[in-house]
């Protein structure tokens, strides 16, 4: 089921109240309505929603404002700090392109109703919008929030304001309050067409961010890729405690207790999860470090580097690890590497 976050659903409710629609009434279309907006203005609330739902409320909100354009004055309001920890990687990208990417690649946090494309075509970038309906007027309203907001958000996170786009498309029949379109996007509109998409010139999208902050996004990532293993997470928890140690290796592998404040779970419930899969959180680690060390290996790495990178405090004990899985030392095995190696390069012709 395609699921979107709290965070994204209530962004809508609230514009949407803003924009005169009544608050009790779009809140009761969502189960314990009342309460899961309470805890989300608090910052508490994590739980998802079926992504549907939005369709039911936009629709809800047109009803009762009667703006046809509710979409487009929704997503025109759109800005970082409802995007929660993506806003903020993205505030932090040194690029409009690569803004573009991280919102690509970690888009399905926020919603799953469907995914963004970046197509470049010579000197010109399309940054289309497909959705997962097949009916373009049915999701009209929620076509126009995102074109909007990638607008808008590219314009306030950019600072340039003369960098204009090209154009824009639209799939759905141009609608009764078109002239908005023309005030909100500031170029040529087209309906009917074959994609929905925003045409803008490559120089425009690789203009240096004043904000760019590599480190900070480098962090913000990490914690972004946990979650989107979480949520992409099909298979056991064996699978999701490996893909959480090869992800952060910044300081040394995670020990348990790291990994299971990642997970959101308590060590005790993941030590619980692992046993009941026939394993345990050390034999997890001992593979994950024994495939990082064929890798560092062949990048030449330094043995004392591999060590530290493995979470090893001592290389003693990198090298009695190293010799239960190689049934050598680390030294001897590399020399016996390079003697292979040496004796390869005399017999090729």
């Amino acid at each position: 089921m395609s699921t979107m976050s709290a965070t994204y659903l209530f962004s809508y409710v609230k514009t949407c109240v803003e924009l005169g629609a009544s608050e009790d009434e779009l809140l009761a279309l969502i189960p314990r309505g009342k309460k899961e907006f309470t805890q989300n203005n608090s910052g508490q609330n994590t739980r998802r929603y079926p992504a549907e739902l939005i369709y039911t409320v936009l629709a809800k909100a047109e009803n009762l404002t009667s703006k046809p354009d509710i979409g487009l004055l929704c997503g025109n309001q759109i800005r970082p700090a409802e995007m929660m920890d993506l806003g903020h990687a993205i505030l932090c990208c040194s690029s409009l392109r690569q803004a573009i990417l991280t919102n690509i690649r970690y888009q399905p946090l926020t919603q799953q109703l469907g995914r963004s494309k970046l197509i470049i075509e010579g000197e010109l970038a399309w940054l289309k919008w497909v959705p997962n309906y097949e009916d373009p007027e049915y999701g009209r309203r929620i076509t126009d929030a995102v074109m909007a907001g990638h607008a808008g958000f590219g314009r306030w996170l950019s600072w340039v304001y003369n960098k204009k786009i090209n154009a824009v498309h639209f799939r759905h029949a141009k609608p009764s309050y078109a002239k908005l379109y023309d005030d909100i996007f500031e170029c040529p509109v087209l309906f009917g067409q074959a994609d929905n998409a925003m045409i803008i010139d490559v120089d425009a999208i690789d203009t240096p961010l004043p904000q760019a902050n590599a480190g900070m996004l480098a962090e913000i990532c990490l914690r972004l890729d946990v979650d989107l293993a979480q949520l992409e997470h099909t298979g056991s928890f064996s699978e999701l405690v490996t893909k959480v140690l090869r992800m952060d290796r910044e300081n040394g592998l995670l020990n348990l207790a790291q990994t299971a404040r990642h997970l959101g779970v308590s060590p005790r419930n993941l030590r619980r999860a692992l046993a009941a899969e026939q394993t345990c959180f050390r034999t997890l680690l001992e593979q994950v470090r024994r495939d990082l060390c064929v890798q560092f290996l062949v990048d030449k790495m330094p043995l004392s580097e591999i060590a530290e990178n493995l979470g090893y405090s001592q290389q003693s004990a990198f090298n009695r690890a190293f010799k239960a899985w190689y049934g050598d030392t680390p030294k001897a095995y590399m020399k016996a590497q390079k003697t292979v190696s040496i004796a390869f390069d005399q017999l090729a012709p």
